[in-house]
């Protein structure tokens, strides 16, 4: 089941000034310029009135010195039980006819988190509490101690706009309930900066545009300004207005204007009335040559689907297959046959396995991890591990070995979870074109994805796009 996103309004009248957010992160830009105007959330307080529920069971509407309130009558009148079996039923309380229900209209958009209140009264400091609950959520139990006349709070709960239903459940004779009330307390927002103001590497050989945002951080109108401090940095708009909107600058380099044989450097400023911003640019402008077909290191990786190979080399053993909607990219590479022989012996495989062929140029290049996703499996043979190999041009071989983890053990879980397992060996490739090979070894091992990473990936990685030239 799927619930309404906890959400919080900003108070944004008076505010002004602009923000700036670049592709990649998902926070804003610190001016280098200028001071940012604080944001806080929108105070917010609905009241509901006991007079308003809709009551069921033994609940009764009274009215006494201190106004008008429900209670659960304490001289046992008429009492009626949970009913034969029901007293395990847990909570019984909410299974009873016994209940206020509230049904209220909320019309602040977008809502938000808002704590909940009662206004109670109970017997004696050891009453029971309370149960609610709130449109579609499970029940829950009020979550301070009860006593005599308090404001009570119970939980947190999310107003949505339109209409909302808020059912209380008494577990304790002679409790009274004197209003309802939802808060949201206005409070600062805390800024949080984005840790770099670095578009990501411009190539020469992919022609990879990137993109900035712009937005007004209030609702009044806003100017703002862009400008290169290159010529061979274009934006495809330079000025505009923002009334309330976000505008999105695409920048590209023209390759035609910009220095051959170098890495270039460069930077964007972007200026609004009250703050300006200043985004660092980098472009790969080497004199390096893309074969059609080839996969190029991009911000520190090579990302090439299994599938996408250049040639397919049948071997002694078995041969490849593509089998689409299998894998994560959705065509991973199998084996065939997929029983009856396996690779073991580094000498050997040249002559017996099948091989994949895949053209990549390496831009800067460095030490890289070679990873392996492949389709979660368990070996045929458990003697021997999951295996595959790798290889450069016609250089040395080195395995890629898999750990599928055993049945119901965390690393078999999060392959599982994950869709894949993988297995990671080492290469060193200074810049230049090269064939990378792909060995299949082991027919358990179905290839999906290969990953070359000189540093550009990030911890706990979902995995870049694939760039191919055509």
């Amino acid at each position: 089941m799927f619930f309404e996103p906890i959400t919080t309004r900003i108070e944004n009248g008076g505010v002004q000034g602009i923000g700036v957010a670049i592709e990649g992160q998902s926070r804003r830009l610190q001016p280098e310029k200028g001071e940012l105007p604080v944001i806080s959330t929108r105070e917010s307080v609905v009241s509901l009135a006991v007079s308003d529920a809709k009551t069921a069971g033994e609940i009764q509407l009274r009215e006494g010195g201190e106004g008008n309130y429900l209670t659960w009558p304490d001289d046992g009148e008429n009492r009626v039980g949970p009913g034969p079996g029901s007293w395990d039923a847990i909570p019984y309380e909410v299974a009873s006819d016994t209940k206020a229900v509230f049904d209220f209209y909320f019309d602040a958009m977008p809502g938000g988190e808002h704590t909940l209140y009662l206004s109670v009264d109970h017997p004696d400091a050891d009453s029971d509490s309370w149960w609610i609950t709130f449109n579609d959520r499970a029940p829950v139990q009020t979550s301070e101690f009860v006593g005599k006349t308090q404001r009570l709070k119970v939980a947190d709960v999310v107003l949505k706009p339109g209409w909302n239903s808020l059912t209380i459940h008494p577990r304790e004779n002679g409790a009274k309930l004197y209003g309802v009330e939802f808060v949201q307390e206005a409070r600062q927002m805390q800024v949080d900066f984005a840790e770099t103001n670095r578009l990501p590497k411009f190539n020469q050989l992919t022609r990879q545009p990137y993109f900035i945002d712009i937005y007004a951080l209030g609702d009044q109108a806003e100017e703002w300004r862009a400008r290169s401090s290159v010529p061979w940095l274009e934006l495809s708009k330079q000025e505009g207005i923002l009334r309330g909107e976000a505008e999105r600058i695409w920048i590209t380099v023209n390759y035609d204007k910009a220095p051959v044989g170098n890495d270039l450097e460069g930077s964007i400023e972007i200026l609004g009335n009250e703050q300006s911003y200043r985004v660092e640019v980098a472009a790969w402008n080497q004199n390096l040559p893309g074969p059609s077909n080839a996969f190029i290191e991009d911000n520190g990786v090579i990302a090439m689907p299994a599938s996408g190979y250049l040639n397919s080399h049948k071997g002694r053993a078995a041969s490849w297959r593509s089998l689409v909607g299998l894998g994560r990219s959705g065509s991973a590479m199998l084996l065939e046959p997929g029983n009856g022989w396996s690779v073991n012996d580094l000498g050997k495989i040249r002559s017996d396995c099948p091989a994949l062929d895949y053209e990549i140029v390496v831009v800067e290049g460095g030490t890289a991890q070679v990873i392996v996703e492949a389709v979660p499996a368990f070996p045929l043979n458990q003697s021997q591990p999951l295996t595959c190999a790798v290889s450069i041009d016609d250089g040395d071989l080195q395995w890629i070995t898999f750990d599928m983890g055993k049945d119901g053990s965390a690393t078999w879980q999060t392959n599982v979870l994950e869709s894949r397992m993988i297995g990671i060996g080492e290469l060193q490739l200074p810049p230049g074109t090269y064939r990378f090979k792909l060995w299949g070894t082991d027919p358990s091992v179905n290839v999906d994805r290969i990953l070359i990473d000189f540093g550009g990936l990030k911890p706990g990685y979902v995995g870049p796009r694939s760039t191919q030239t055509g």
